[in-house]
């Protein structure tokens, strides 16, 4: 196995680890914070669990991008595919959440578009980690 397969594997699986803790602040949002329409962003109660949220997603948005590039020298087919429809589901959420938390919290529909970019990222990179391991297993026999 190389050091850029490797990597991405490691990378990988951080993603989805990361998008199931996102998951869960997300939830918490949900349950939790009140987003104020007046000031969306400074009057939110409790506003750490927002903040935390929008932190662990631009840590993903960045974690991301070096999947991308880690997969651009990824000699298995498929890989820089997986990881530019997981960018793309990160970004679909950051953007939908943005427009969400602006809005004043008030948008079902925003929220579901939030729901189905993270969906979009959590496939990607299971389907990425799922490829390159069934790519290394057979590549491994003698």
């Amino acid at each position: 196995m190389s050091k850029r397969q490797l990597d991405l594997k490691l990378l990988s699986f951080t993603s989805i680890v990361a998008l199931l803790i996102e998951f869960i602040f997300g939830t918490a949002n949900v349950l939790y914070v009140t987003i104020t329409p007046h000031n969306p962003w400074g009057a939110s109660h409790p506003i750490a669990i927002l903040y935390l949220h929008v932190i662990i997603g631009l840590a993903l948005l960045i974690n991301g991008v070096m999947m991308i590039n880690a997969s651009l020298e990824q000699p298995a087919a498929g890989a820089l595919g997986y990881t530019i429809v997981g960018v793309l589901g990160i970004v679909i959420a950051i953007a939908a959440g943005l427009g969400f938390v602006n809005g004043g919290g008030r948008s079902n529909l925003l929220s579901l578009i939030m729901a189905l970019g993270f969906t979009l990222a959590l496939f990607a990179y299971a389907f990425l980690l799922y490829h390159l391991s069934r790519s290394t297993s057979t590549t491994s026999e003698p």
